[in-house]
């Protein structure tokens, strides 16, 4: 599960870059062309942020969903806590992102 965990972090870095370079090619355009990048920049970070938590519960639901013996109980809660935590991320990720976005001062 650490994967799931390395793998959504740096997907959500590459949108926010990728949002940050919408917001940097409206420069010196109407505010209108800047209003709309931001808008479809956020909307990059929303879709990014959906798909990783949707990733995220599906294999939390997995996990439960799994007959495990006892004995991998306790690594099965070590896994929904990587993927809580990596939910964590995603969302402070997005945040972070929007935040940046929005005080991108166009």
């Amino acid at each position: 599960m650490s994967r799931l965990t390395q793998r959504a972090a740096p997907a959500v870095a590459v949108l926010a870059i990728a949002a940050g370079g919408a917001v940097w090619a409206g420069c010196g355009s109407s505010d209108s062309s800047v209003e709309s990048a931001k808008t479809e920049a956020n909307e990059v970070i929303d879709k990014a942020q959906k798909q990783g938590n949707e990733a995220i519960d599906k294999a939390q639901k997995q996990l439960k969903e799994s007959d495990v013996p006892k004995q991998a109980q306790e690594q099965v809660d070590k896994a929904n806590k990587k993927l809580e935590e990596a939910k964590g991320k995603v969302n402070k990720a997005t945040e972070e992102a929007k935040e940046q976005l929005n005080n991108a001062g166009y």
